[in-house]
């Protein structure tokens, strides 16, 4: 029953703000926080001086109002490392560095994010990985990774009921759920579509910088956009098979697709 605080990378109070910091319940023991801050390029930018000043003096009146000792502090992003060496310095936090893809190989990753990882798994107190591939790359670094690969929530996914939200659409369902961004094969599933045109296709996601209109041009496949989680499941259960449909390359093999596990927890092959 240890108290969680996730602080959000993405919905920061004013930094003109007179709170130090704002705190949503989500569920027992656990907290979203808000920060009073400017709103940092997390991926491509640089952690500035004066952000880490103010963000860690709004730490610092956070860990006091509640009555935060003894506590870790988990980094999943390598953007964050000068704020969390500094937490660590002030407040005896336990470092742990969580590091979910090899973000050397990632085209939308600054160089301010690679060389401060560089660092950052020397100095964590605990280097967790996703996959296998990635414990080799520490290994091969003299490091101590530990490998923790991803999961699923399975109660949520496992209740989902029969529905309708694929009205019209024709058995068997071949579906995918997920992001539709530069690592997914399209050229592999435009493919795979039109050589089974008995079958439909569902793609669910958010498409990001992608060209999916020869895709979209095939009777069989609708792409859908991105839905609500909380109706992922409802999806999930009108699938009669699942797609990965990843290129191979340094950042697919570096991951381990929580998508995977999902689709499990119906049973979906």
């Amino acid at each position: 029953s240890h108290r969680v605080f996730w602080i959000s990378p993405t919905r920061f109070l004013p930094a003109s703000s007179p709170e130090a910091y704002a705190a949503l319940p989500l569920r027992d023991n656990l907290w979203e926080i808000h920060l009073p801050s400017r709103q940092p390029d997390i991926y491509m930018g640089d952690l500035k001086p004066d952000d880490i000043l103010s963000l860690s003096a709004a730490l610092d009146r956070f860990y006091r109002d509640w009555t935060v000792a003894e506590n870790t502090v988990v980094v999943q992003l390598p953007f964050w490392r000068r704020l969390a060496l500094k937490i660590r310095t002030r407040l005896g936090s336990t470092l742990l560095y969580d590091c979910m893809d090899d973000w050397e190989t990632f085209e939308n990753m600054g160089a301010f994010n690679v060389s401060e990882e560089k660092h950052l798994v020397r100095e964590c107190d605990v280097l967790v990985v996703t996959g296998a591939e990635l414990e080799r790359k520490f290994l091969a670094q003299a490091l101590h990774p530990v490998l923790a690969r991803n999961g699923a929530d399975y109660p949520f996914f496992s209740k989902a009921r029969p529905n309708d939200l694929l009205p019209g659409v024709a058995k068997p369902i071949v579906g995918y759920f997920g992001a539709i961004a530069d690592w997914i094969d399209l050229d592999l599933v435009y493919d795979v579509a039109k050589s089974r045109p008995q079958y439909s296709f569902v793609l669910i996601g958010q498409v990001f910088g992608r060209d999916t209109s020869r895709l979209e041009a095939l009777p069989n496949v609708r792409l859908l956009g991105g839905k609500s989680y909380a109706d992922i499941p409802a999806y999930l259960y009108n699938f009669d098979a699942c797609l990965i449909p990843f290129l191979l390359n340094q950042v697919t093999k570096a991951t381990d697709p929580g998508k995977l596990y999902e689709y499990f927890s119906l049973g979906k092959p």
